[in-house]
């Protein structure tokens, strides 16, 4: 069955997905990395567990589409006019652009933009796959919590889409955001990485941030590493991370701020439900086990009876 599973994702993703074959050597590289040593079996379940990830970067970019072909219409105003009540009459993401001099060479905290919003792409990544090899269960535990977030978002992507402050910008519906991840690629001075990022955002879903996942993420890794572990020094660092991301994809006119905190609240909602799913399957493991005992000592007390 396993072995049905990988040709099943390995063709779907080479014929549905034009980024199939990075892709697919992405999933086959983790999952060689995450079982040196082990058998055939182990490699393949492992592999199932990674391409229900990959998968999902394949939705969101069939998400655009779909959004288009269901016909629910673009959120824009209405985002503006939650934003402008969360600020008490000015916009957030003017707010914190007031913070940079955008007439001026930008500074080199500028530069920490583009290397957050990027790191989104890995940071669930990293700690997953770290986990994963050493404790399995609690790896499984937060990727179920990352999928059930991703779904999330990937509904509201079709059902809400809704464009950023930059896209509402250029089209006149509120005073001028800048682009600040184009000033934070300029501080690295990497043309190289900016372009790709360029070429990234021009297939990727522009109207989708309702939720803003670059925020959900962020905080769900507080919530589940950060506020599960017992160095403080861990939880500061992590949450201090989810805080600076929800900062800098506003600053960057990525996203309005009720976008962050819609991401929030859904990935405190996906930790929740899914905690409440091991209750209940913790719960009815150990009635089947009490059960089986009572039975085992009934049996046993019968069998003593002759």
């Amino acid at each position: 069955m396993l072995g049905v599973w990988f040709a099943v994702v390995i063709v779907s993703c080479l014929t549905w997905y034009s980024a199939g074959w990075p892709g697919a050597v992405m999933v086959v590289v983790v999952t060689a990395a995450l079982n040196h040593g082990k058998g055939i079996n182990e490699f393949l379940r492992t592999f199932r567990d990674w391409t229900m990830i990959l998968l999902f970067f394949v939705g969101y970019t069939a998400s655009r589409s779909l959004a288009d072909s269901v016909g629910f219409p673009v959120q824009e105003q209405l985002l503006i006019d939650v934003d402008r009540l969360i600020g008490f009459g000015d916009q957030p993401v003017h707010r914190a652009q007031r913070l940079v001099d955008w007439t001026s060479r930008p500074q080199w905290w500028e530069g920490t933009f583009p290397v957050m919003y990027t790191s989104h792409f890995v940071a669930s990544m990293v700690p997953m796959a770290l986990a994963y090899r050493q404790n399995k269960p609690r790896a499984v535990a937060f990727m179920q919590r990352w999928m059930l977030l991703s779904i999330i978002g990937l509904t509201g992507y079709v059902l809400f889409p809704t464009r950023p402050p930059w896209m509402s910008s250029d089209r006149g519906r509120v005073d001028t955001v800048y682009s600040g991840l184009a000033r934070g690629w300029e501080v690295l001075g990497s043309q190289e990485a900016a372009s790709a990022f360029d070429r990234g955002t021009e297939v990727a879903n522009q109207i989708a941030a309702m939720p803003s996942l670059h925020a959900g993420y962020a905080m769900l890794l507080f919530i589940f590493w950060g506020l599960g572990s017992r160095k403080w020094l861990v939880r500061v660092s992590v949450g201090a991370y989810a805080l600076y991301m929800g900062f800098v994809i506003v600053i960057t006119g990525q996203h309005w701020l009720i976008d962050v905190f819609a991401g929030w609240a859904c990935a405190l909602a996906a930790h929740l439900l899914v905690s409440r799913y091991e209750q209940h399957k913790l719960i009815a493991l150990d009635s089947a086990t009490a059960a089986d005992a009572q039975t085992t000592g009934d049996v046993a007390s019968s069998e003593g009876a002759r």
